[in-house]
């Protein structure tokens, strides 16, 4: 599959989404690799040797350690989930706001290189994360590329292919590039 982009604004648009990916992939490789680190260690563990009246309440208070133990791992990972989520909406939304402004115009091969770059980066870094997590954390894995790389294709990919559509077809304004079908 070849890609001809036709200038150098769209060459430079393309590797801005691909560093933007990038880092985005890193981060949440990141994300994901400090949840399996933290799921491997306990944070609240229970001493044992709690005796009332003869007897023995060890089993409760490892039950409730254990309780406590997969609420605040839960916890954890539902806020790592929705602020990587959060980063990839802001991170996306500002590429969107300054790559493509005032851009009427794109080609077909950069709207499709753009969406191979996004796939591509997601695919690596949940490949990256998989091996980093020996393949456990799959859950949080999924959670967190997944909902980065839908971002991306709806904030930033779509955008591009809509602006694949050849000027003089739509409603545009006389003598301009602008498309009130957009407004």
């Amino acid at each position: 599959m070849r890609f001809d982009l036709p200038d150098e604004k769209a060459k430079s648009r393309c590797i801005a989404l691909a560093i933007v990916c990038g880092l985005l992939s890193a981060v949440g490789t990141r994300a994901v690799y400090g949840l399996y680190q933290s799921a491997l260690d306990t944070l609240i563990e229970s001493k044992g040797g709690l005796v009332i009246d003869g007897q023995n309440f060890d089993p409760l208070i490892d039950l409730s350690a254990a309780v406590l133990n997969g609420a605040l791992s839960a916890f954890a990972q539902l806020f790592t989930a929705l602020g990587f989520s959060l980063l990839c909406f802001l991170t996306v939304l500002v590429l969107r706001l300054i790559a493509l402004r005032k851009v009427y115009h794109v080609s077909r091969s950069e709207a499709e290189l753009s969406a191979l770059i996004l796939g591509g980066a997601a695919a690596l870094g949940m490949l990256v994360s998989a091996v980093l997590c020996r393949g456990q954390m799959l859950r949080m894995l999924a959670l967190i590329h997944l909902p980065g790389a839908f971002i991306g294709l709806m904030l930033y990919v779509s955008k591009l292919f809509r602006l694949t559509k050849r000027p003089g077809y739509g409603h545009f304004v006389e003598n301009t590039e602008q498309d009130l079908t957009d407004l």
